[in-house]
């Protein structure tokens, strides 16, 4: 019983962080320009640099970067501007856990990243009648990746003081991973020249929201690699989140 009161209060403390983040976060100006406005830059770019590419699967890229972005920017804005004003010392010492400081702020990230993707799904959708979205489908996996993307962003921003050392190195990890888990090309065009490499792409949680997206979105579904997506970014979110923790209390020491 201890160990399950312990566990909802933990849940309890990190929705009460979460919804504080929500509402002084979202608004930032970095939040703005690294959750939104970012991933349609990106599209544009590769739209007109390889028009060969059906619009479908670009329509569908965008969607699945805009869900990284948004969900892993909020932790790089949400750790240095807290710490610069102090308020992450009082989060600290106060009768919160530290796993609880970590999944409140991925929470927070998540919900963004959610937002987000559903916006861009909702545009990307009349674009192309190709496109046709499966609900019961399509949900499971973007809150999944919206989650591993929040942990992601967790990991690289938990021990940054500032907004550039949270967004430098989590923007490399961005565009290397774009560029590795055919997100705007498939896989095999990507590769082509290197095919012995292609099986780097399957150890990034990236590319596992890439086909779940795809599959229910514009198809064809097929069940058993959908569920393999589904746990991949499952358990790439449980390890993110560990990672968060212990690097949060190396911080502490």
């Amino acid at each position: 019983m201890s160990s399950l009161k312990s566990a909802m209060d933990d849940l309890m403390g990190a929705i009460s962080i979460a919804s504080k983040d929500v509402r002084v976060y979202y608004l930032k100006p970095p939040a703005i320009f690294y959750g939104l406005m970012f991933p349609v830059s990106l599209y544009l770019a590769f739209q007109m640099g390889r028009p060969c590419i059906v619009p479908e699967y670009r329509l569908t890229g965008i969607v699945t970067i805009a869900c990284f972005f948004g969900a892993s920017t909020i932790e790089a804005v949400v750790f240095p501007l807290e710490r610069t004003a102090g308020t992450f010392d009082r989060l600290i010492v106060a009768p919160v856990s530290l796993r609880a400081i970590v999944l409140g702020k991925a929470l927070a990230g998540a919900i963004f990243g959610l937002l987000t993707s559903l916006i861009f799904a909702a545009v990307a959708s009349p674009l192309s009648g190709a496109i046709q979205v499966q609900p019961l489908l399509f949900i499971p996996g973007i809150v999944l990746s919206s989650i591993a993307f929040s942990a992601l962003g967790t990991v690289i921003s938990v021990r940054a003081n500032d907004i550039t050392q949270a967004m430098m190195p989590l923007n490399l990890i961005r565009l290397i991973m774009i560029f590795m888990s055919g997100v705007f090309l498939p896989l095999e065009e990507e590769y082509a020249f290197m095919p012995s490499l292609q099986v780097l792409a399957y150890a990034l949680p990236l590319t596992y929201s890439v086909d779940a997206v795809r599959q229910t979105s514009w198809g064809p579904i097929r069940i058993e690699s959908l569920v393999i997506d589904w746990v991949a970014l499952f358990l790439f979110a449980a390890a993110f989140l560990i990672m968060s923790a212990k690097l949060l209390r190396r911080t502490l020491r």
